[in-house]
């Protein structure tokens, strides 16, 4: 018996929702190591520069920030509105928001990275080779961000499965 297109993406609900929390709890299996890592070295005290230190405390706090709105989001389209077959089309703002903390990661990481490279180094063309993925990176995940929250009609979501 054919199905309607309401009713195809209805039982592609459970599939797309299922992906999140998956990938949501691989995110909190990661993000426990990088609280360990993080824990190790506040323990022991390394004789790092206030900079690095300062480096480490930010990119800790964004993916605390990070994991915590993804949470959020998980809680609000398994719990909150799980019978709801029209919340999946509906983007939250920790959807819009998840690109520009990740692009804060990436600039901050990456920043670092290129100068401990030149500093290794000296050579400014791996300086450079390095430093245009690094910028083009989180230009696109603004960029994303920016289109999801002007986007005001959403078609049904496609995961490329």
């Amino acid at each position: 018996m054919p199905t309607s297109g309401s009713d195809s993406q209805q039982n592609d609900v459970p599939v797309k929702l299922g992906m999140l929390v998956i990938a949501v709890i691989l995110n909190f299996a990661l993000y426990g190591y990088v609280l360990h890592q993080f824990l190790c070295y506040l323990e022991y005290r390394y004789k790092d520069s206030s900079r690095v230190r300062a480096l480490l405390l930010a990119l800790f706090i964004l993916h605390t920030y990070h994991l915590s709105t993804l949470f959020y989001l998980v809680w609000k389209y398994c719990i909150i509105q799980f019978s709801t077959f029209k919340m999946p089309r509906i983007f939250l703002w920790p959807y819009s928001s998840s690109p520009i903390v990740r692009a804060a990661i990436t600039s901050l990481t990456n920043t670092y990275m290129i100068n401990r490279l030149y500093r290794l180094t000296g050579s400014k063309a791996q300086m450079i080779c390095t430093a245009v993925p690094a910028v083009i990176a989180p230009v696109s995940g603004i960029t994303v961000s920016i289109m999801s929250w002007t986007t005001t009609v959403y078609g049904p979501m496609s995961f490329g499965i």
